[in-house]
């Protein structure tokens, strides 16, 4: 097993042992634990808190995991961010109802973005228009989700996330309670 894998099996264990879900980064095969995670806290009985501290990942990860949450556990959840949520996390986040960030907490929304790994051949162009496609529905998604959850334009929404990549789409605790990512600041 490799150190990253004990290391996020720890962090699991930590948070479960205290009656809490965490999320990591967005990976099929992580956003299957963390579905599994939540519904034994459902089913517990005991009030949903889902600790959040992702660099994002897998948009089509990301967005089942956050469809779980809305159509199938339909449960209160409160949400504390450490470190980061960025990107696909923030999906998650925003299916929660209470979303609590620590002070230095940072988020990242921003417009979609995917490789092509393709080799030049008769059928490149082909596939490239297929990318452009997939890319074009997927930030259609992404503004649709956004606009909906954070209650604002879609041309508001857009303007958020065109900021950038990385630290230019980097959003401070204040920005992200402005525009309704978050709904708290914890107190330490």
């Amino acid at each position: 097993m490799t150190d990253s894998i004990q290391n996020g099996n720890e962090l699991r264990d930590f948070y479960l042992a205290r009656g809490e879900a965490f999320l990591g980064e967005i990976r099929a095969d992580h956003v299957d634990q963390v579905i599994g995670d939540l519904v034994r806290l459902r089913n517990s009985g005991e009030e949903i808190t889902l600790a959040i501290s992702s660099p994002g990942g897998e948009t089509t990860a990301g967005f089942r995991l956050a469809e779980f949450i809305e159509q199938e556990l339909r449960a209160r959840i409160t949400a504390r961010v450490w470190g980061q949520c960025s990107s696909a996390a923030t999906y998650t986040l925003l299916c929660c109802e209470k979303r609590i960030a620590h002070p230095q907490a940072t988020f990242v929304l921003h417009r979609q973005t995917s490789g092509i790994e393709t080799e030049y051949d008769l059928y490149f162009k082909k596939r490239i228009r297929e990318w452009e496609r997939e890319n074009a529905q997927t930030h259609r998604q992404q503004v649709d989700f956004y606009s909906r959850k954070l209650n604002l334009s879609k041309k508001k929404v857009e303007k958020i996330l065109l900021r950038g990549l990385g630290v230019d789409a980097a959003l401070s605790v204040k920005q992200a309670r402005k525009i309704g990512l978050i709904t708290a600041v914890s107190k330490l």
